[in-house]
């Protein structure tokens, strides 16, 4: 069944009785026939919320291409996402919402549909059953005034939302607003009891985080390009759960990092030209990284950043790292924290590191001859790129090529090359 905003409104007007309330026991547009979900025709300029919350449960919103503006509603968060006490209220603002339904809302193949959110909780999906977001660009979020307020493009709550084929961002923060709240808007933000799967998708000129995942959030990110932001590429934080397969990070403060008690594992990612830190895992976390390539990271290029941290390191490369000034961490390919017996670093390269490819410790404690070349299949040497920023084509001589863990093997069988292309979830072979 296929309905304009128009009909749709019109037949849940024919059921309003005179004090405005749904007639008792209606189903709205229920079709004892078709066992096809309702899909409405959304045109450009329409009100987007209206049709949001008059769709029936499951329905599937075509959006043509053009501008949908949100009115954005003063929000009281009874949760705080990166507080010390979770029950702490906090005041934020919504745009769209999508509350206690499954929907839909598609794009056009051609063009943009653009949300302006203009607010903080930009699209807010809470305790929806399955949403899904394909082919749209969510724009134009305003910055809550309360800093602690986990605003993003898309932000979603004991909900399982998909996102795929879609642009969030740019959603930029005035300076001033940031000097008062630091923290700017993510593109995406899993908060308590959220499943969320993004894919093939660009997040894009945010102001703070590109995915942020809090209080048990999870999130499987799969082929999606994250750039031109502040804060951290991907924060996985307090005990959230995070999977990121063939995922980017360039042109951002730091690259992908997971935070107290969280878990992550980092599959054929890479990171390049962010200012800080590329790769790390502080706190009480465990992150499992495999072919992944961390270069030209303005500080230290993949870090155990705690001694309580797990670290667990397979056929990567760390090279070319520390092209700034040190702020956040030192200007090398690995700093590992904690005892130097048995790091679980295996089949990785590193290289051409500012200050070093290895450093133990940091303060009085520094041991800059700490070196894991030669151990467990590691090694130093250049991966000799045949183009400098594509880091993806190497030579053939170069100690990528079949360099990896032989017990993992690449698409065509062959032992595993280094980096982002090699392995399994690859492009090599």
């Amino acid at each position: 069944m296929v309905l304009s905003p128009r009909c749709l409104l019109l037949a849940v007007l024919l059921l309003l009785p005179v004090n405005g309330a749904l007639a008792q026991g209606t189903d709205l547009l229920a079709d004892p026939v078709a066992t096809a979900p309702v899909i409405i025709e959304v045109g450009s300029g329409v009100d987007l919320q209206a049709v949001i919350d008059v769709a029936p449960d499951g329905a599937i919103l075509r959006l043509e291409a053009g501008d949908y503006i949100a009115h954005p509603t003063a929000y009281q968060d009874p949760l705080c996402g990166n507080c010390q006490d979770h029950a702490t209220p906090v005041t934020a603002s919504t745009g769209f919402v999508i509350r206690g339904k499954s929907l839909s809302l598609v794009g056009p193949s051609e063009g943009l549909a653009t949300l302006h959110t203009r607010a903080g909780y930009g699209l807010f999906i809470e305790d929806a059953p399955e949403v899904t977001l394909s082919q749209l660009a969510i724009v134009d979020g305003i910055r809550d005034r309360d800093g602690r307020a986990t605003d993003g493009a898309v932000v979603v709550r004991h909900s399982q939302v998909t996102i795929e084929a879609c642009t969030l961002g740019p959603n930029p923060v005035p300076k001033k607003v940031l000097d008062d709240t630091i923290v700017g808007i993510c593109g995406v933000v899993g908060r308590e009891g959220a499943r969320i799967l993004v894919r093939d998708s660009l997040i894009s000129g945010n102001s703070w985080d590109g995915v942020a995942c809090y209080r048990g959030a999870e999130a499987s990110l799969w082929d999606t390009q994250i750039d031109t932001g502040r804060g951290v590429g991907v924060g996985i934080t307090w005990d959230s759960q995070v999977t990121a397969t063939r995922v980017q990070v360039t042109g951002y403060w730091k690259g992908i990092g997971t935070f107290g008690t969280s878990t992550a594992t980092v599959r054929n990612c890479l990171i390049h030209a962010v200012r800080g830190w590329g790769l790390i895992a502080s706190g009480q976390s465990q992150l499992t990284a495999t072919n992944c390539t961390v270069v030209r990271c303005g500080n230290v290029g993949i870090a155990r950043w705690n001694p309580e941290a797990t670290l667990r390191l397979t056929n990567s490369i760390s090279w070319g790292n520390g092209t700034e000034r040190e702020w956040v961490a030192p200007r090398v390919g690995l700093w590992w924290m904690g005892s130097a017996d048995a790091p679980e670093v295996r089949h990785c390269l590193f290289g051409n590191n500012a200050e070093g490819n290895f450093q133990l410790g940091s303060g009085v404690s520094i041991d800059r001859d700490w070196s894991l070349a030669g151990q467990s299949g590691n090694r130093v040497g250049h991966p000799l790129y045949r183009t400098p920023g594509d880091w993806r084509a190497v030579h053939g001589a170069s100690p990528v090529i079949d360099g990896g863990d032989p017990t993992i093997r690449d698409r065509d069988g062959s032992v595993s090359d280094l980096g982002w292309t090699g392995g399994p979830e690859g492009t090599t072979g």
